[in-house]
C-alpha cells in the first residue's frame, strides 16, 4: 500500500479564485486530475499495467492553519490486469514522482483553463477575442510551472 500526497502548488488555486471559479469547482478539478492521473499512469505497462483502486481525502489547511490544499491518496501496492490477475508494483515507489507531478499539473491546469474560458465566454463583457489571449498570456506568464 502506498500513501501519496498530491499538493496543488501555491498560486494554482489563486488563479481559479481570481477569476471567480468557486473553491468547490477548483477542488473538484483537483480530485478529477488526481484520479485520472493515477489511473492512466497505473494502466501504462511502463509503470504497472493494471487497474488500481484509489481512496482520496482533501485537506485544505496545513499544520500552521494556512490555506494549503492537498489530496492524500491511499493506493494499493498493485492492481488487476486484463485477466484479473494481481500485478504487484515496484517495492520502492509506485510511480515516479516527476512523471506523476507533471501529468497532474497538466491535467489540473487544463481543467482550470477550460473553466476560465467557459466562464469568460459566457459573460457578455468578455466576448472580445483579445480576452482569450489575455487569459492565455496571464496563465503562461504566472503559472507555467
Amino acid at each position: 500500500m502506498y500513501i501519496l500526497d498530491i499538493v496543488i502548488p501555491s498560486g494554482k488555486t489563486d488563479l481559479a479564485c481570481s477569476f471567480a471559479i468557486p473553491f468547490s469547482n477548483a477542488h473538484w478539478y483537483a480530485f478529477k486530475a488526481v484520479s485520472e492521473t493515477l489511473m492512466e499512469l497505473a494502466a501504462n505497462k511502463k509503470y504497472l499495467g493494471a487497474k488500481i483502486g484509489i481512496t482520496t481525502v482533501l485537506h485544505t489547511w496545513g499544520q500552521n492553519l494556512n490555506y494549503h490544499p492537498h489530496i492524500h491518496c491511499i493506493v494499493p501496492g498493485g492492481g488487476l490486469n486484463s485477466c484479473n490477475q494481481w500485478i504487484p508494483s515496484r517495492k520502492k515507489f509506485f510511480i515516479p514522482v516527476k512523471v506523476l507531478s507533471r501529468k497532474f499539473r497538466g491535467k489540473f491546469l487544463k481543467y482550470i483553463y477550460t473553466e476560465l474560458l467557459i466562464t469568460w465566454l459566457a459573460s457578455p463583457v468578455f466576448r472580445k477575442p483579445t480576452c482569450i489571449t489575455d487569459i492565455h498570456l496571464f496563465i503562461t506568464i504566472n503559472y507555467q510551472n
